[in-house]
C-alpha cells in the first residue's frame, strides 16, 4: 500500500560501548598515546565533556606509576552509571607492581580515600596527585596481590 508518509527506517544498530577499556603503558613516551586512548574512548562513550579532566588525571597517575614502578603499568577506564539525575561516572585506574600507596591517601575501613591538601605536602612532589584529587569526586588506592591500583572517579553530567 502506498502512503504519503515518509518511510520510517529504524536507526542503525550500534553495539553498546564496552564498560571498560584497558591498556599497558611501558614508558613515559607512551603517555600521549594513553591520552589519545582516553579521548577516543570517551568520544565513543559519548562523554566528550570529560576528556580534558580525564586526560590530566591519566597523565598524572601514569607519571607517578612509571616513576616509581617497573613496567608495565596498566591503565583501565571504566564507565559507570548513569546515576540519578542522568550523570555518568568515569573511573580511571592505574595499576603497577609497587605495593606502596601514594602519600595523598590514607587508610579507611573500606579502602583508601583522599585526605591531603596542597598545604599538607612538604615539597614539590605529589602536587599532581592533589590536582587529581581536586578534579575527581573520589580518589583512592587498593593494595593488590601484584602491587597496587590507584584510582580516581569523575562524574560527567
Amino acid at each position: 500500500m502506498l502512503t504519503d508518509q515518509p518511510s520510517r527506517t529504524p536507526p542503525a544498530y550500534a553495539p553498546p560501548a564496552p564498560p571498560a577499556v584497558r591498556t599497558e603503558v611501558a614508558r613515559t613516551s607512551d603517555v600521549p598515546l594513553a591520552r589519545a586512548l582516553v579521548r577516543r574512548t570517551l568520544d565513543s562513550w559519548r562523554l566528550p565533556g570529560a576528556v580534558e579532566d580525564a586526560s590530566l588525571v591519566v597523565t598524572e597517575l601514569l607519571a607517578n606509576a612509571l616513576a616509581r614502578s617497573a613496567p608495565p603499568v596498566i591503565l583501565t577506564l571504566r564507565r559507570r552509571g548513569p546515576f540519578p539525575g542522568t550523570a555518568t561516572g568515569l573511573r580511571i585506574e592505574v595499576s603497577d607492581a609497587d605495593p606502596s600507596l601514594p602519600h595523598f591517601v590514607c587508610l579507611e575501613p573500606n579502602g583508601y580515600d583522599h585526605t591531603a591538601s596542597l598545604a599538607d605536602l612538604p615539597d614539590e612532589n605529589g602536587r599532581g596527585l592533589t590536582l587529581v584529587a581536586a578534579l575527581s569526586t573520589r580518589v583512592g588506592g587498593t593494595i593488590t596481590d601484584h602491587g597496587k591500583t590507584v584510582w580516581a572517579e569523575l562524574v560527567v553530567p
